[in-house]
């Protein structure tokens, strides 16, 4: 899901029509469609990561059908350009990661991320959802992934129509991410990674899960989606270390998540080190780009096959 820079204005530009400007919320970026029936509350998010635009996509997609009436029969629905400022810079943020940043504490001169954690944070505290469905696309292979942290694992396998999953323990994070905060106010979560950021397959992806959300609440969907079975069998990976870059990080292979690393093995090195794992592991969204900000490059972890 490629967008350039004129095409990211001129999504952006439509989110601003007249016709929106009765949805919009008091924070940038977040706009809520209520039924007239009531019932569950659920966000969907896209672009907290500003150069992964398959969410923000599928935001203006289902405003669209908002406005048609299409989308929603009882509760409400919050769609969220999680990063404004980055989608439109094509960055994936400007100062700091904004998807570890959500138990940062603001200083008296706060950067962009501080700032929108705060908005964001505060939104979800003013109208806390029931569920959190945040759309994301990966940066090496075209995996589809299911991430959550351990306490939704519930909630991924009843609603999850990829098989490929990524538990993650929160002291395996450099950060808490925006679903942390939602999962800390009652809801429930799962983040979505559609595939590659470029492929075109990533917004089909979007569409199934934003459809089979909005359907488990009973809340509406969407029209011309495929119905997908449940999974018989799911591939979890579990966190057991965030593979910490030092300068120069480069990984010593082009490996994708699921890639195998036998104990002992050199898979990393950077400025200071040489990255081995001790017991046989495997890697979950490798960072093949690393910036100097980045806190984290991926996930060394173990796996197993869930039988269901």
């Amino acid at each position: 899901m490629k967008l350039n820079e004129r095409e990211r204005c001129e999504l952006w530009n439509s989110l601003q029509s007249t016709e929106l400007e009765l949805y919009k919320t008091s924070t940038e970026g977040v706009w809520r469609f209520r039924s007239d029936q009531p019932g569950p509350h659920v966000w969907v998010v896209g672009a907290i990561h500003g150069n992964e635009a398959v969410g923000a996509v599928a935001v203006a997609e289902l405003m669209k059908a908002a406005l048609r009436n299409e989308l929603i029969s009882r509760g409400q629905v919050t769609l969220v350009v999680g990063h404004p400022d980055a989608f439109l810079a094509n960055q994936r943020y400007l100062n700091q990661d904004l998807n570890r940043a959500f138990d940062r504490v603001a200083h008296d001169h706060p950067d962009r991320e501080e700032e929108r954690q705060a908005e964001l944070v505060a939104e979800l505290e003013r109208d806390p959802p029931d569920f959190v469905l945040d759309l994301h696309s990966v940066s090496s292979g075209d995996h589809g992934i299911v991430v959550y942290p351990e306490q939704s694992a519930h909630w991924a396998e009843r609603l999850g129509c990829l098989d490929t999953h990524f538990c993650y323990a929160q002291e395996h994070m450099a950060g808490a991410t925006l679903i942390d905060a939602a999962q800390s106010l009652g809801a429930g979560v799962m983040v979505v990674e559609c595939g590659h950021h470029h492929s075109p397959n990533a917004i089909q992806v979007a569409r199934i899960h934003i459809h089979r959300v909005l359907s488990y609440f009973g809340i509406g969907g969407l029209s011309g989606v495929p119905h997908i079975t449940d999974l018989p069998k799911i591939v979890r990976f579990y966190s057991t270390r965030m593979i910490e870059p030092g300068p120069n990080f480069r990984f010593l292979q082009a490996y994708e998540t699921g890639s195998e690393v036998e104990a002992g093995q050199a898979f990393a090195v950077d400025d200071h080190q040489e990255h081995f794992t001790a017991d046989k592991s495997w890697l979950m969204m490798p960072s093949l780009t690393v910036g100097p900000h980045d806190a984290d490059a991926g996930w060394l972890c173990r796996r197993e096959i869930v039988i269901k």
